[in-house]
């Protein structure tokens, strides 16, 4: 039994946890049927999404069905800020792409700032 830090399953544009020599494959998984499923995802992305998401879900099915992991339920964070930052509740990770979005609606508040001593 391995336990290990939390990995993506799916990025959406990206096998992690099934493909060949990534990081995330803690399993090392090596089946073909993976390989088959980058090229049609690498390929129907963009062109054709239908596709690419029937794939991923097909994908994902039989992953699961492989039971190659147990998931258990991750730790707890603990996320904790000034009261005068604004608009920010706790998200540390928005994804893949554009990581730096979060930050883009948090705004610090001088006055309550200024009230609270700081």
């Amino acid at each position: 039994m391995f336990y290990g830090p939390l990995a993506g399953i799916w990025a959406p544009f990206e096998q992690l946890m099934t493909k060949r020599g990534m990081v995330e494959n803690i399993a090392c998984i090596d089946d073909p049927y993976f390989d088959e499923v980058g090229i049609i995802i690498a390929r129907d992305m963009v062109k054709n999404p239908e596709n690419y998401y029937k794939t991923m879900r097909e994908a994902a099915r039989y992953e699961l069905s492989l039971a190659w992991g147990i998931f258990p339920p991750a730790q707890y964070i603990y996320n904790m800020w000034w009261p005068w930052v604004q608009n920010w509740y706790g998200i540390s990770w928005s994804g893949w792409a554009n990581m730096s979005d979060i930050f883009k609606g948090i705004w610090i508040d001088p006055a309550l700032k200024k009230s609270m001593g700081y």
